[in-house]
């Protein structure tokens, strides 16, 4: 059904605001699916209401050079492991 689907998260409102803006200037659908639900990646209050630092997985068939940039920016990747662990080094360091 889509060509493409990438998992990103938005952790803001202006990341919402421009991942919407830059979907707003395709000519193809985008749909955004958390969970079971599916909003339409154009729709900036669906995307406000899907709320923000959750992994989302966007699903689109065509191309654009900005929304791909945008995409780009707001992909999701897993933690390492070491994000979680405290700095050994001295705060004074």
């Amino acid at each position: 059904m889509y060509e493409t689907v990438k998992v990103i998260r938005l952790s803001d409102m202006d990341e919402v605001k421009d991942f919407v803006r830059a979907a707003g200037g395709c000519d193809f659908d985008i749909d955004v699916k958390c969970d079971r639900t599916f909003i339409d990646a154009k729709s900036l209050l669906g995307m406000i209401g899907l709320g923000v630092k959750k992994n989302l997985q966007v699903c689109y068939g065509g191309k654009n050079e900005n929304f791909e940039n945008v995409v780009a920016c707001l992909l999701y990747t897993s933690p390492s492991p070491r994000d979680g662990l405290l700095s050994r080094m001295p705060s004074s360091a």
